[in-house]
Order: C-alpha cells, then structure tokens, then sequence
C-alpha cells in the first residue's frame, strides 16, 4: 500500500470514529432522558437521590450512575448495568434505547400477546387483571392500609401499601414501615453522613426526625418493621363537579 492509500484509509478511519462518537453521544442523551423519565415515574426526587437509586437497584458505585444521567456528557452503561437497570426499573429495553416511542415496562413487553378485553366486559374481568398485576408486581408483600396524611401526596390516607416485612433493617434509602416511640409508623428513611438516621415526612408539614445514634434508637424504641415496596391510590373524579363554562 502506498503513502496516499495509507493516507486515505487513515483518514476513512477517523471520519468512522467520528460518526461512531456521534451515535454513541446521541443515544446516551436518548438513554439518559427515558432514565429520568422513569425515576420521575418512581418519584425519586431529582439530583443526588436519583444517581443513589440507580446505584442502590444496580449495585454499581455512585460515580458511575451519576454518569448515566449526567446533564452534559451522559455516559452510557455497560451492557451487565443495562440488563440491571431494565430489571431495577421495570424499563422495556428496546423503549430504553429508543427503538419504541411508546413507554413500556420490561413486565409488558415480556407479558404474551392477548385480545383487548372488550370496552363492555364484565366487571370480574378488569379486576382479575388487575389483581394478577398486583400479584406480579408485588409478589412477596403484604397489604397494609395508610392512616394518616404524614406521607401526602406520596402515599394519601387510606391507600394501600404493600411491605415486605422480609426487611426488618435498614437497608439503602426508601421507605419504611417503622416502629418509634410505641407507634407504627411510614418514614422515609435516609442515612445522611455526620448526621445520623433521618425519618422523614413527604408531607413537608411535618418536621425531620434525626436519630443520631444506637443509644437514641434503643431510646426512642426505632425499629424495622419493613419496606414498603408500593402503594395502590384510588382517586376518583367525582361527576357534575366541574362548574360549566361561562357562555
């Protein structure tokens, strides 16, 4: 091969390099908003606590999932983090990537392909599917009923938690069903360095409780009842309520 032929190759190499970069760059902005947009779908607040989440459901350092989400240079994960982040995230992969615009979850895209039920099917029906999702989803826990209005609007009074009450210490930031100073209890608990264990309210009418170490929590009674892994909320939109617009 002579010095021009040489040249020429080298240089369709770099312009190959170059376009692989921008695919890449491209489909990591893609990954990192389908990401955001599902932790929104958790409610995971955003910043810190998002790269915490996917550090917690991944097993990998926080350093690196904050690259996944970073807000210039997103990195993309490698492909044992990918299949970690679909399962952590109930994200359907090719809805991750962006080959489906439409949202699906990996429990979705997995699901066997049936008919729609018909828009007049018998009311057994719909609560069969939803009961098997339920089941599904929230294989493993027990049903519990919120009272009070301590976790509002995360989890409203009344609706019905389901906890695994396998866990009965702490184990990462989430939410927990507590026992404190005789009173059972739904927290959110998060472990802040240089301060302590914090129980907190998602009703931000109702103050922090910081426990700062063993002898407060054998004090105060702290313990792990379980984790609550999700909630069902009803809400209904009540017909006739709505005022008719002025002609």
């Amino acid at each position: 091969m002579n010095k021009t032929s040489r040249t020429k190759s080298r240089e369709l190499e770099v312009q190959a390099a170059d376009g692989r970069a921008d695919e890449d760059a491209a489909l990591s902005v893609s990954l990192k908003a389908r990401l955001l947009e599902r932790l929104r779908d958790a409610r995971i607040p955003e910043g810190h606590k998002q790269a915490v989440h996917l550090a917690e459901i991944t097993g990998r350092a926080y350093q690196t999932t904050r690259r996944w989400i970073d807000c210039t240079a997103p990195g993309l994960p490698d492909l044992a983090s990918f299949k970690l982040l679909c399962t952590g995230m109930d994200g359907d992969p090719s809805w991750l990537l962006g080959l489906l615009g439409e949202k699906r979850s990996l429990r979705q895209a997995l699901a066997p392909t049936e008919p729609a039920a018909a828009p007049d099917g018998e009311p057994e029906e719909w609560v069969q599917d939803v009961a098997s999702e339920v089941r599904d989803q929230m294989y493993g826990c027990c049903a519990r009923r919120m009272h009070g209005d301590d976790m509002e609007p995360d989890i409203a009074d009344g609706d019905t938690l389901f906890v695994d009450f396998a866990v009965t210490e702490f184990r990462g930031n989430g939410n927990y069903l507590i026992a404190c100073d005789g009173r059972e209890l739904v927290r959110t608990l998060e472990y802040r360095l240089g301060t302590g264990l914090v129980l907190g309210c998602a009703n931000t009418r109702y103050p922090e409780t910081v426990i700062k170490d063993a002898a407060e929590s054998t004090r105060r009674q702290l313990k792990v009842l379980g984790r609550v892994e999700g909630v069902i909320q009803v809400r209904k939109f009540w017909r006739g309520s709505a005022r008719q617009a002025p002609r």
